[in-house]
């Protein structure tokens, strides 16, 4: 995989999928630290394929093992991330903002496969290798 293809300051998507079911949640990503750990996880996955088109720009997945360390942490961070920011907008505004259900999928799930997408560089479309 040429990753000097890839661009890793853009967005992530990451998608979760649990058994038979396939792909129940996903939740792009933008955070410059968030997008540094998923570039970690990303560069580190296997079998990477082109994934979707978004705003003209071809994602590529790779396939992180949902029991890595690395990634459960980033996990456990971002949703405590999530909480304060939803606990701040209540505190603010007197009423919960709607949430993704992201989060609950990857805690009450058994989640059986993630794949992190990154888009490729600009003039790099439908070239992963």
């Amino acid at each position: 995989m040429d990753f000097s293809k890839m661009d890793f300051n853009h967005d992530c998507y990451v998608d979760l999928h649990v058994g038979d079911y396939g792909s129940l949640s996903g939740l792009f990503f933008t955070g410059k630290s968030a997008l540094a750990i998923l570039e970690k996880l990303f560069t580190d996955s296997h079998d990477w394929h082109n994934s979707f088109q978004r705003e003209g720009r071809q994602y590529v997945m790779g396939f992180v093992d949902p029991g890595n360390v690395q990634f459960i942490t980033f996990m456990q961070h971002q949703f405590v991330k999530e909480k304060e920011q939803a606990e701040k907008f209540y505190r603010e505004n007197g009423f919960y903002e709607q949430t993704h259900d992201f989060f609950d999928i990857w805690f009450d799930n058994d989640v059986s496969d993630v794949q992190i997408s990154f888009p490729l560089s600009e003039g790099h479309n439908y070239e992963i290798y």
